[in-house]
């Protein structure tokens, strides 16, 4: 966090897969040796711009580490990095209430995925239209981000932020039930490929989360 750029950095531990057990039916995944099928855990880093991760490259800042810090990400398992830049921003209504400013929400739903060209404009404008105001309009929302990426083999994400896993278990079916992604009714959903084992939701682990 004390490198030129940098903003704020959150770490995630996965709790849920979307459509649980039903997951892999549901959706459409990624058959690439190349992408890491992890997913337990995500550590979001944020910058003032995509050009931060570009000098130096995480690759060299992870081996400019010290050997406890090489030991620790030679743990990891199914790893794969995207580097995105955020594209859209709403602020939900759980907003005001939220005093750690842009730093990632204590719970999250997260997704990153292909889409097929033909169907993009209908997905950015099923985003803009659909589901980033409803989902921004339920209680316990605090922001959402959708994100276009700069390297690594998602080409979309999205970030869907929540105050507590009791606001997004109440408030995230619904908003997605009510929110097609598309237009007019229509949803891209089944024309995307998604990220092994995605979309997920995730609940922070560092930094703690304030005691109410």
């Amino acid at each position: 966090m004390k490198r030129p750029g940098y903003l704020w950095a959150a770490h995630y531990a996965s709790q849920d897969l979307e459509g649980g057990a039903d997951n892999a039916k549901r959706y459409r995944h990624v058959d690439d040796p190349k992408v890491g099928k992890g997913y337990h855990y995500m550590l979001l880093i944020a910058a003032t711009d995509a050009g931060v991760f570009g000098d130096p490259v995480p690759s060299l800042v992870n081996a400019a580490l010290p050997e406890q810090g090489k030991k620790m990400l030679s743990m990891r398992a199914g790893e794969r990095v995207n580097i995105f830049t955020e594209t859209c921003r709403r602020d939900g209504r759980a907003l005001a209430a939220y005093k750690e400013g842009l730093i990632g929400a204590p719970y999250i739903q997260v997704g990153s995925f292909d889409c097929d060209l033909e169907f993009e404009e209908e997905m950015h404008a099923g985003y803009v239209l659909e589901r980033l105001p409803k989902m921004c309009a339920t209680p316990s929302c605090i922001r959402t981000r959708k994100l276009s990426s700069a390297s690594g083999w998602a080409k979309h994400g999205i970030i869907y932020e929540f105050a507590s896993k009791e606001g997004f278990d109440r408030d995230y079916a619904p908003a997605v039930a009510n929110s097609p992604l598309g237009l007019n009714g229509h949803s891209v959903v089944p024309n995307l490929t998604h990220a092994p084992n995605g979309p997920n939701s995730a609940i922070r682990i560092w930094p703690p989360v304030p005691k109410a």
